[in-house]
């Protein structure tokens, strides 16, 4: 990964040059969210033809309900922790965990924002999940504090927090230089490291999402950005949570293909004809019951 990032990337494909070929949009005439422009499931476009011309909503499955759920419980969590550990310090290790692990605010406040979304029956079945990641996540956040502490003679809470936590959570950025939402939220920061939350399976197209990002990160400070990692966040049948991760490079190709899977969104939203299905559609595809009936 550290030898393909000291290759250059193209002055042209930085977010910076936002108002030059071929980072410039054709048209501002629809914003695009990333995750729309990203989530590659259909061949043809017809996601966006459905999203951006017909102005139809996507349909809620469990599946959005349940990746929403796990969003807003990571940043619930890490935002406690970190008042936590700031109105704990200094602190014995044992209590620092019995104190995360006993407070059930993150869970409540995440469960309390998805029934204030979809209704009270929507969070139905999700309390056990909601449980089991929010003290996985305490545990992993021990542990990193525990390193922290280990790693220096005399630690502050400062360069504990540095170490232990990503060092910002839900990032609001504006995408509308590059033709995507004025309200874009990217879930983690590491220094310049984008972190993507994902739930399910793992898709080739994920990647773009850190593209994305990058670019507009790189628009609003025009500091680089080349590399992501993606989190992906799986339950056994117990219940227990895995956490896997796919580091992505934000190379000259990677960007080149995000500006071309948004250019051609824009064709279609202009043109407003519908490209029609593709020969096979994806089970998993969130709009297959609009498609199909």
């Amino acid at each position: 990964m550290h030898s393909r990032l000291k290759e250059g990337i193209s002055e042209e494909l930085r977010g910076w040059n936002w108002d030059r070929p071929p980072m410039a949009p054709y048209s501002q005439r629809i914003l695009f969210g990333i995750s729309a422009l990203a989530n590659r499931y259909c061949e043809t476009y017809r996601d966006i033809y459905l999203r951006y011309v017909l102005r139809k909503k996507v349909p809620i499955s469990d599946k959005l309900i349940k990746g929403l759920l796990l969003h807003k419980l990571v940043y619930n969590t890490v935002a406690r922790a970190r008042e936590t550990i700031i109105r704990m310090w200094p602190f014995r290790i044992d209590d620092l965990l019995h104190e995360l692990t006993a407070d059930e605010q993150p869970v409540r406040t995440a469960l309390d924002e998805i029934a204030k979304i979809f209704g009270n029956e929507a969070r139905e079945g999700l309390e056990a999940i909601a449980i089991s990641l929010h003290r996985f996540l305490v545990r992993q956040t021990v542990c990193e504090v525990e390193k922290a502490r280990m790693k220096y003679t005399w630690p502050n809470v400062e360069t504990v927090l540095a170490e232990a936590l990503p060092s910002v959570a839900e990032k609001r950025v504006d995408g509308s230089r590059l033709g995507l939402s004025k309200n874009l939220s990217i879930d983690l920061l590491e220094g310049n490291i984008i972190l993507e939350i994902k739930t399910g399976e793992m898709h080739p197209f994920h990647k773009y999402t850190i593209a994305g990002y990058a670019l507009v990160l790189e628009a609003e400070t025009g500091v680089p950005h080349d590399a992501g990692m993606i989190l992906y966040i799986r339950f056994l049948e117990n219940g227990d949570p895995i956490v896997t991760s796919s580091s992505v490079i934000v190379d000259d190709a990677l960007r080149r293909e995000f500006l071309a899977i948004r250019d051609e969104a824009m064709e279609i939203v202009d043109s407003g004809i519908d490209p029609g299905m593709p020969a096979k559609c994806p089970s998993y595809c969130p709009w297959r019951s609009v498609c199909h009936g």
